[in-house]
């Protein structure tokens, strides 16, 4: 008796195309397949790997409503996968980065000594402005 052939690999291509037409298992193999090589690529950027998860996340929830747009002819599939990261974890980073950047304005404005305390001090220890204060912090 023979052994049973081995079941063929599909390609990145076949599975894309699968994808396009509603394959969720499609959409998993390629997860499976390069998910790993994405997280780093978004670590890379992020240097977190929460948010490095969020982007590839994301970046196969677009690819599953993207796949049918995809064509070989211009990217390989792996490489189209990695820009697609690579442009999630670079939005996610100027985010973050702005964020930060106004958080850290705030901060320098509420620090500023008026009289003898700080305005962030006035306004925390005031207990009729808790709702100003939550919305200033």
């Amino acid at each position: 008796m023979s052994a049973p052939a081995p079941t063929p690999v599909p390609s990145d291509v076949t599975l894309l195309e699968r994808v396009a037409s509603g394959d969720e298992r499609a959409l998993w193999e390629l997860s499976s397949r390069h998910g790993s090589d994405l997280r780093d690529l978004a670590f890379t950027i992020l240097h977190d790997p929460v948010d490095a998860e969020r982007v590839v996340q994301s970046t196969f929830h677009e690819v599953r409503y993207e796949a049918a747009r995809f064509d070989p002819g211009h990217f390989p599939v792996d490489r189209w996968l990695a820009e697609l990261t690579r442009v999630g974890a670079l939005q996610l980073s100027r985010t973050r980065a702005g964020y930060r950047s106004v958080l850290s304005w705030l901060r320098a404005r509420n620090s500023r000594r008026v009289g003898a305390t700080t305005i962030g001090a006035r306004v925390a220890l005031a207990p009729h402005n808790a709702s100003l204060s939550a919305s200033i912090f």
